[in-house]
């Protein structure tokens, strides 16, 4: 924080922000003049995450994992309380398509989660995967990815599955919601069950995840590492 003051208070320095959502909070809680504030979002390798993936790879995974054909959702992150797993637990029960299922990855304890799991009944419906490092694998092998989070300066994964071909449906508390629009539905308020329940019943049917999957990976293709580090020269300069 004390670093962060002192970068803020010095007009010599240009501030990159990776959202616009970020951008507007520095100006708002810290006085940091706009001209000051830079956006240039993340970027993603296009070739690791693509949608060739979804073939060979993409089924494979889904056997390993028994999807089978049932619409297999994916919640990958860190930190579940604040990426709302329990917003998507609840979402998921409230869906319409009672065979739809939640893939969870990441390093949180699953104990509580499984209780939470339990007693909304979906002991059958979700399977925690723990850490990955193979997560082009789990965007190959899923339907789409579900991420409520409550705050997320720019949420990679968002853009990661985008490009391997996914709908994405997220959050307004997301930096990564301004570009995510075009690549499947965004949910306002994190703590919007129902609203997260319409959102994959919107996408339940196969065509309605597919078109949001090609406008993902087209929004994808214009953020690639090429373009991030283009504009990064381009400040530097």
């Amino acid at each position: 924080l004390w670093i962060e003051r002192r970068v803020f208070a010095d007009p010599r320095q240009t501030i990159l922000c990776n959202s616009q959502l970020v951008r507007e909070q520095i100006a708002a809680r810290y006085g940091v003049p706009a001209a000051r504030l830079v956006v240039i979002r993340n970027g993603v390798d296009l070739v690791r995450f693509h949608p060739d993936q979804r073939g060979a790879e993409g089924a494979r995974l889904r056997g390993e994992l028994g999807a089978a054909s049932r619409t297999a959702w994916l919640f990958a992150g860190s930190g579940f309380p604040r990426k709302g797993l329990d917003t998507a637990l609840a979402a998921l029960a409230a869906s319409r398509d009672p065979d739809a299922i939640l893939w969870i990855a990441g390093r949180d304890d699953p104990t509580p989660w499984q209780k939470v799991a339990r007693r909304l009944g979906l002991e059958d419906r979700v399977r925690f995967l723990g850490p990955r490092r193979d997560v082009e694998a789990l965007y190959a092998a899923a339907d789409g990815l579900l991420l409520p989070t409550r705050y997320d300066a720019f949420a990679n994964v968002c853009l990661e599955a985008a490009a391997a071909g996914l709908p994405v449906v997220t959050s307004g508390a997301n930096g990564a919601a301004e570009i995510a629009r075009d690549a499947g539905i965004v949910v306002e308020d994190p703590d919007d069950v129902m609203g997260f329940a319409r959102a994959l019943d919107r996408l339940a049917e196969p065509a309605a995840r597919a078109a949001a999957g090609k406008a993902g990976r087209a929004l994808a293709e214009r953020h690639g590492w090429d373009a991030h580090v283009a504009a990064l020269r381009a400040l530097f300069a």
